[in-house]
């Protein structure tokens, strides 16, 4: 079983492919299990999964929460499960604040969330090099890293 985890997941944000998607809202498309993205034992057991993808979920979850999130993601991974993370790296936000690059009207949005809707508030900022320890201190092998302006690209390996 492979699962996307994303927030929010609405009709046209659900692809028809291989992954059965996650969304903390309930929703009536299909292929979507309604379920806390940072507690899925409700749906899958430790070490059922084949992969995991998180697109954009980790800047909505505290520094507090951080560590003990990925761990349970983890520790749904068969041995050999991947685990493909995007997320915004706030240190290239704030340099690209300061070379300005970004327009002075999207500043807070990328850093606060569009705030438009009751989820829509992002509580923290993490970096590549964060992120990166949290997932080896879990025995995660890293095999690949992308950046893109201030947009990251993690994927890791179960060991």
């Amino acid at each position: 079983m492979k699962i996307n985890i994303g927030i929010p997941f609405f009709k046209e944000d659900v692809e028809d492919n291989e992954f059965t998607y996650i969304s903390p809202f309930p929703t009536s498309s299909k292929n979507v299990l309604y379920c806390h993205y940072q507690d899925l034992t409700k749906i899958v057991d430790d070490g059922e999964l084949d992969a995991i993808s998180c697109n954009r979920v980790l800047n909505f979850i505290s520094h507090l929460e951080i560590n003990k999130t990925i761990n349970h993601w983890c520790k749904k991974l068969k041995h050999g499960g991947k685990l493909f993370l995007f997320f915004e790296d706030i240190v290239e936000l704030c340099r690209l604040i300061t070379i300005g690059t970004i327009e002075e009207q999207d500043i807070s949005k990328h850093i606060y969330g569009g705030q438009e809707e009751g989820w829509n508030f992002k509580k923290s900022g993490f970096t590549i090099p964060f992120i990166k320890n949290i997932l080896v201190e879990n025995d995660m092998i890293i095999e690949n890293i992308k950046l893109d302006s201030f947009y990251c690209y993690i994927e890791s390996r179960r060991k």
